[in-house]
């Protein structure tokens, strides 16, 4: 072995050990919406869906992510739905995202001068620091975020190709149009089957091209045909048709902002914020700034409230400045800007996400990394320009210490994930104004009995969140439902005279969990008919669409109330509008199909199954079963 495989081989440990420090979070429970959109891979397992089904008709995200599927599928194969396996596979994964990062940052700083004696050492180091960042503790044991990862893995992989076609064409060597126009565009494809964010590659790769071969000062040699193609066909062309897209249907970004506390401004101008705060996070990992809930971040409701909004537009505008003035001149530096700006390019800008994630700096903070690395290159020109022996060792001991600095982080947030207690007292003392913080341990002292308890958190959560007050009204019926005490007839009335412009998700779990116990008769003290005209109430008060999610999903639940109380008729014409509001939805189907052959309508049942198996899907299992008994019905 030479002495470049050895330290090849070294290298590569290094970066997987890195990862090992992840370990003790393996343990605990899912968090957040692990199990929701682990769902369909525990409906497998049950023997109710295929393989198939579990990966292509996943309805996570727009374009369903199946590459992601496909690993919980694989994952659930092997182990069940154990937390632990699942999470060393996440682990195993950043591993391997690592060694990727590694080999993208090599190329980065190839043409590097102001970085040349750094060649060696440096894209080591940045790799393993950013294995070892505190911040991806709540991407890396956060289940669900292996889609993240997967998509992080399938974009570098893609600036990979994006790199080797530009060498090989500009040095006119065979094999670089396939890099550009076939490896790439497969690659950022996988990207974002896996995640949606992957179709950030171009925008990757232009950071790169821009960062490291200049921009308008390039020689004409720099780019040639290829790289011009490659840009127009993926970055240029569809710049312009996806806003002549929002344009022409501007409702396709501002519809999502009827159920969010925060408007379209008060969001893009939040996040010059949240972006500093993530610098921040990446770079100085202390206090209560990471995490797995942040959604009690200050919005910016003008540039002068809070004050810090107009300083943080400046300070990136002058940030960007720098990095376009470096382009070509120390790729470190500019292209690190631009790279942390293209990863935040569709999640922290006008869309109407929540206002803060860790997670969504994964492949970015790798951008911060190189940007540092290159700040600090360029003031200690500038401060010491002839730099000692001991100078240097001085250096490499600090890099050291800030590397075991992060590894013990790392190692302290990993831990919390292995105790699910520890890591909310933690949140309760450190996060004290998050509504979803309030949410969860609400939910916590259900489940331990504690009804005094759970009814103090959910004021707080109303007190913090007020412009959504029907999710608190339905969490204390809940409350009283899950521990078994009869509510006051107020509480249920309280459900139906709230104002709710919609249904939000957290009021939605709540109705649905108290309408699915009093149906059940596991609800005290609730009467099923006051429930249903309580959502009555709230259906005819809601100002959102009726073929809004939250509407039809809770008309569904108010019909099967009414079933339950063999009001036939009523219970029929709400399972038939919720089932058409839901553009047919299968579940509300079988169900209508139920109503109708409670009443011996064998005419209604028939169109009902007609329409059901014109839309089945064939790795449904449960629902084929249910369609054969259906016809047996039908045909009896």
């Amino acid at each position: 072995m030479n002495s470049i495989d050895r330290r090849n081989v070294i290298v590569a440990a290094a970066i997987v050990s890195a990862a090992l420090a992840f370990l003790p979070g393996i343990a605990g429970n899912f968090q957040l919406d692990d199990i929701e959109n682990l769902a369909p891979v525990q409906r497998m397992l049950a023997g109710d869906v295929t393989w198939q089904y579990t990966v292509f008709s996943n309805r996570s995200g727009v374009l369903g992510r199946p590459v992601a599927m496909a690993s919980f599928v694989l994952n659930a194969w092997a182990t069940g739905l154990d937390v632990t396996p699942f999470r060393l596979g996440n682990i195993a994964l950043h591993a391997l995202c690592g060694l990727l990062v590694w080999r993208l940052v090599e190329q980065v700083l190839h043409g590097d001068r102001t970085l040349a004696g750094a060649r060696q050492w440096l894209p080591p180091a940045i790799a393993v620091g950013w294995v070892l960042l505190p911040i991806h503790v709540s991407t890396v044991l956060y289940v669900v975020q292996r889609m993240a990862m997967l998509s992080a893995i399938f974009i570098v992989l893609a600036l990979l190709a994006y790199l080797a076609g530009r060498r090989r064409v500009q040095a006119g060597e065979r094999g670089g149009w396939i890099w550009l126009f076939a490896a790439f565009p497969a690659l950022t494809a996988l990207a974002a089957l896996s995640k949606e964010n992957g179709i950030l590659a171009p925008a990757y790769a232009l950071a790169i091209e821009l960062g490291c071969f200049g921009l308008w000062r390039a020689q004409p040699e720099h780019r040639s045909l290829a790289i011009k193609v490659f840009f127009t066909l993926f970055v240029a062309a569809p710049a312009v048709a996806l806003l002549g897209w929002l344009a022409l249907h501007p409702e396709l970004v501002t519809a999502g902002y009827a159920g969010r506390s925060f408007t379209l401004g008060q969001r893009v101008l939040t996040e010059t914020r949240v972006l500093w705060d993530y610098v921040r996070g990446i770079l100085l990992p202390v206090g209560s700034a990471l995490g797995l809930v942040q959604d009690d971040y200050t919005l910016s409701r003008s540039l002068l409230q809070p004050w810090t909004t107009a300083l943080a537009i400046t300070a990136w505008l002058v940030a960007f400045a720098a990095a376009l003035r470096q382009c070509g001149r120390r790729p470190a530096f500019a292209t690190g800007i631009l790279f942390f700006l293209a990863g935040h390019a569709m999640e922290s800008t006008v869309l109407p996400l929540e206002i803060r994630f860790d997670h969504r700096n994964y492949l970015a903070a790798v951008g911060i990394l190189l940007a540092t690395a290159g700040g600090v290159a360029w003031l200690l020109e500038r401060l010491v320009p002839e730099r000692t022996r001991s100078f240097r060792r001085a250096g490499a001991v600090l890099l050291v210490l800030v590397g075991c600095a992060y590894a013990f982080a790392t190692m302290a947030r990993s831990a919390l994930w292995a105790d699910e207690a520890a890591m909310y007292r933690q949140l309760e003392a450190s996060r004290p104004d998050s509504p979803r913080l309030q949410a969860i341990l609400a939910a916590r002292a259900m489940q331990s009995g504690d009804l005094q308890g759970a009814l103090r958190y959910i004021d707080t959560a109303e007190r913090l969140s007020p412009e959504d007050a029907l999710a608190p009204a339905a969490w204390r019926v809940l409350a009283h439902c899950i521990i078994k005490v009869p509510p006051p007839l107020e509480l249920v009335d309280r459900i139906g005279s709230v104002d709710a412009t919609s249904i939000s998700l957290a009021a939605l779990k709540g109705i649905e969990r108290v309408a699915a116990s009093a149906e059940a008769g596991d609800c005290p003290g609730i009467e099923r008919d006051r429930l249903a005209a309580a959502l009555e109430q709230l259906l005819a008060r809601t100002g959102s669409a009726p073929t809004d999610h939250g509407n039809w999903r809770t008309r569904y639940h108010r019909a099967r109330l009414l079933a339950s109380e063999s009001r036939w008729p009523e219970a029929l014409a709400e399972g038939q509008r919720a089932w058409t509001d839901s553009a047919y939805n299968n579940g509300v189907g079988v169900f209508v199909f139920q109503l109708h052959a409670s009443v011996g309508d064998k005419a209604g049942c028939r169109r009902v199954l007609d329409r059901l198996r014109a839309t089945a899907n064939p790795g449904d299992l449960a629902l084929a079963g249910a369609l054969a008994k259906f016809q047996t019905f039908v045909d009896s």
